[in-house]
């Protein structure tokens, strides 16, 4: 854990140059049983930052990723499947993730709560999901699938993925991202070795 976890928070530390302006200025389709289950512990009580575990809220008990647009196309869900499976074999995944519970069956949600897409994607700054609130969703990672000309307003014309903030917690007077995104190229689905990696990233194991 003394490895894993310091490359968790290291995604915090990235989104640090936006935080304290976002802390003034802010004021699924898939399995239902796993789904309900996951969701009732997620929201049975009341969420606190908790930087000892890679899920990073108290009350998420499952790593779930969810998928924006929700359009539940097997070539997405297996795409991403393969990725998280490399990732899964991380060194550092059990110190971040061994506690959490992982079902392959309902790991991801199609559609997110509040999506909201840059209008340019740049490393550092850039928020991809509801910014700073009180009561963060049951997902870590929010996927966003662009379609090409989607992702060359957005990422560029080089970029084929990139991470970002999606919801940030309150901590005493600073602001810290809870949950990331995944901005990619829908073509880059297939390059399941180079999404492993991007996801690696959004997950809080390696560092951009």
């Amino acid at each position: 854990m003394a490895r894993a976890l310091p490359t968790a928070v290291t995604l915090t530390i990235i989104a640090v140059i936006a935080i304290v302006t976002l802390g003034r200025q802010a004021g699924g389709n898939d399995h239902a049983h796993d789904h309900a289950h996951d969701h009732a512990h997620d929201h049975g009580a009341h969420a606190h930052l908790d930087l000892h575990n890679g899920l990073l809220v108290s009350n998420r008990t499952a790593l779930r990723i969810c998928v924006e647009p929700g359009d539940h196309r097997p070539a997405v869900e297996s795409g991403i499947l393969a990725a998280l499976d490399k990732v899964r074999r991380h060194p550092h995944w059990q110190a971040a993730y061994g506690k959490a519970r992982y079902h392959y069956a309902s790991v991801l949600a199609w559609g997110c709560p509040a999506p909201r897409l840059p209008e340019r994607y740049t490393v550092k700054g850039t928020v991809a999901g509801p910014g700073v609130t009180a009561e963060p969703s049951p997902y870590r990672v929010w996927i966003y699938i662009l379609d090409g000309p989607t992702a060359d307003r957005v990422l560029g014309t080089d970029l084929k993925a990139g991470v970002a903030a999606a919801e940030f917690m309150r901590d005493s007077n600073n602001a810290f991202p809870v949950s990331t995104a995944l901005l990619v190229r829908e073509t880059h689905l297939s390059d399941t070795a180079a999404l492993a990696s991007d996801l690696s990233v959004a997950v809080g194991l390696k560092t951009l």
